[in-house]
């Protein structure tokens, strides 16, 4: 079960990189990372759960900043 959500949130991580729009990418990398938090939870891999919660960090600033230049 660890490992199917750690491929899982893999999987979706590659898939991010292959966006071209940005925003799409920081989306779908946020949701990634979450998936990572839980991995690491999972496994009590803290460094993992660090990375994770930064990645969180830094793509939600950028969508938000991202979403008030559009308005």
């Amino acid at each position: 079960m660890n490992d199917a959500v750690g491929f899982f949130a893999l999987s979706i991580a590659l898939f991010a990189m292959s966006n071209k729009d940005m925003i799409k990418l920081r989306r779908w990398h946020l949701l990634s990372s979450v998936l990572y938090i839980v991995y690491g939870i999972l496994t009590s891999a803290y460094p993992v759960i660090l990375g994770a919660v930064l990645y969180c960090g830094i793509h939600a600033w950028h969508i938000y900043r991202e979403s008030k230049l559009k308005l």
